[in-house]
């Protein structure tokens, strides 16, 4: 798995054909430490506003996911212009971009619950009618990201299997979740390795959205903040919109860095 400690604003030939081989490159501490605390200071006041984009978890009630915090947030509304963030994007998808999703996932001390194995792409294919799945997500550590506080777990190389076939999960989790099976998965890592990024405040990942992860529940007393931006191509835009509007953008403007 390739790590790079400095900030990027265009990836290398070898950063690329990593990403092609694995569906995930991973930036340990990319982002200004001065940047990440104002974000991190202004987490807590978003997540007590009431708000229909803020969703609970099904049994702890703490919050599970912040959609669209660009749109109540000038902090997080600049994160997502960020260069570091949007020219490897573009470069990664070779064109223009527009933003379909924005989240924050706080994964709360002792109470963040569980996301089971699934991919991203299946619920743009069936509820936007995304054709194409040139999309990548951008993962930013708000806090940071240890063995013990509930990481994400992603299975290397499972996207090039494409969109897997998917069980509807409104049981175990308060959001539902289009999930790939248990033998699924098994047979997954029999060719991919399992991957789990560790790293301060400011980390950054970039994944291919038919990548299959999960995470754990957060059992230890440390918050696992961290906050997902997802970009598609302008040229394969959802022709159908079964989400409300801070789940699914419908402003398709091209992203600019700044």
């Amino acid at each position: 798995m390739l790590e790079v400690r400095t900030p990027i604003m265009e990836l290398s030939t070898e950063q690329i054909t990593t990403f092609n081989r694995d569906g995930i490159l991973f930036f340990p501490g990319l982002l200004d430490t001065d940047e990440m605390t104002g974000l991190r200071d202004e987490l807590d006041d978003l997540l007590g506003l009431q708000r229909p984009e803020i969703l609970r978890e099904k049994h702890s009630q703490r919050v599970r996911c912040a959609f669209a915090p660009h749109t109540y947030s000038e902090r997080y509304r600049r994160l997502m212009h960020h260069p570091s963030i949007v020219e490897p994007v573009k470069q990664l998808l070779g064109g223009e971009v527009y933003l379909h999703q924005f989240s924050i996932n706080p994964k709360a001390a002792f109470e963040g619950e569980s996301w089971g194995w699934h991919q991203d792409y299946p619920t743009w294919l069936i509820d936007n009618q995304i054709a194409r799945p040139d999309v990548i997500n951008v993962g930013v550590f708000i806090d940071d990201v240890t063995e013990f506080n509930g990481p994400l777990f992603f299975v290397l190389e499972s996207h090039q299997h494409g969109a897997l076939d998917t069980e509807t999960d409104e049981e175990s989790t308060s959001y539902k979740l289009l999930g790939v099976s248990e033998a699924k998965v098994a047979e997954l890592c029999q060719q991919g390795e399992l991957f789990s990024p560790l790293g301060p405040a400011g980390s950054v990942w970039f994944f291919h959205p038919n990548l299959v992860h999960a995470s754990n529940a957060n059992v230890s007393p440390y918050r696992r903040a961290l906050c997902t931006i997802c970009y598609n191509r302008t040229d394969n835009l959802p022709s159908a919109f079964a989400r409300p509007e801070w789940e699914a953008h419908s402003d398709f403007s091209a992203i600019e860095s700044r």
